[in-house]
């Protein structure tokens, strides 16, 4: 499955691929993506009809659930991110329930962290119940939509990462550092590949015609399926 090819997935607004330019605010992205795209789907599936996303404000985020004495004293507690410096996606969700979110439009987004500039009069939708998920539900629930899921990405492997999957045996760092959205997953197991049978030419390259690999086991071309999440 792919959120990302359906028609509620498409507008530009919801799911071109957003810059957080050099502020350490991706978790408000993967908040922010996540609400709009649901309440697309929602909205959508409610209407018979589509209904193009609303595009929130990561500012927002960045500057109103800062841990400062400002905001405790604006909104009488802290919701415990820490602005451009980082934070995760429940205390984002935390905050626009009780308080609602404003549009891009009124609160643009400027990769900085700044002063809190919530208006009450334009935070127009509040978040409702989340939960989180395991790796037996995670498929279950990504056919609703997309999720908003922590990755560890401060490391050469997933800086490099250009395609196939990512196991254990790429020593993967484990500690959680970046916020992204899910959109879809590869239906084909781990480990399956596409096979067909070599040309005597191709078998006696290392790579064969169709840039698949050649198997000397086997006699046969194969190529590892493509992944689908971003």
């Amino acid at each position: 499955g792919d959120w990302s090819s359906d028609v509620c997935s498409s507008d530009l607004n919801a799911y071109a691929v957003k810059n957080q330019g050099s502020c350490g605010s991706c978790w408000a992205f993967a908040a922010m993506g996540v609400v709009e795209a649901m309440k697309s789907i929602k909205d959508s599936t409610a209407t018979g009809v589509y209904v193009a996303p609303v595009r929130l404000s990561e500012q927002e985020q960045v500057d109103c659930t800062s841990n400062t004495t400002a905001n405790v004293a604006m909104f009488g507690k802290s919701y415990g991110n820490s602005g451009c410096s980082g934070g995760w996606m429940t205390n984002a969700w935390n905050f626009s329930r009780d308080w609602g979110m404003m549009t891009n439009a009124d609160y643009a987004y400027t990769a900085v962290n700044g002063t809190c500039k919530y208006d009450r009069t334009k935070a127009l939708l509040k978040t409702g119940l989340y939960g989180t998920v395991t790796s037996a539900t995670a498929l279950t629930r990504l056919a609703k939509g997309p999720m908003s899921i922590a990755v560890a990405a401060g490391n050469s492997v997933w800086r490099y990462y250009r395609s196939g999957f990512l196991t254990s045996a790429d020593l993967c760092p484990t500690a959680l550092d970046h916020g992204v959205m899910l959109v879809g997953y590869d239906t084909a197991p781990i480990g399956t590949v596409t096979c067909r049978d070599a040309t005597s030419a191709e078998k006696t390259a290392a790579k064969c015609a169709d840039g698949t690999t050649y198997n000397s086991t086997t006699g046969r071309c194969c190529k590892a399926p493509s992944r689908s999440e971003e």
